[in-house]
């Protein structure tokens, strides 16, 4: 299911977010999807909403690695 589009990608992580509560699955697909949108576009303003919509759903802050630089 790597081949969905960003719209639907979403959807399933604010699926697997709601039903499943596996917070580890969740990171991972906000991580496919911040690399998805490395090398494509959203297609729509609509898509781009889900996209950030999901990637904002609890959990940790996925452009932290470490302590914020001084």
């Amino acid at each position: 299911w790597w081949a969905f589009p960003a719209e639907t990608h979403a959807l399933a992580i604010e699926a697997f977010h709601e039903v499943a509560g596996d917070d580890e699955a969740v990171k991972q697909l906000r991580i496919h999807l911040l690399k998805l949108k490395q090398t494509t576009d959203w297609k729509t303003t609509k898509a781009t909403a889900e996209a950030v919509h999901a990637l904002l759903l609890g959990g940790p802050d996925l452009l932290v690695e470490g302590p914020a630089p001084v």
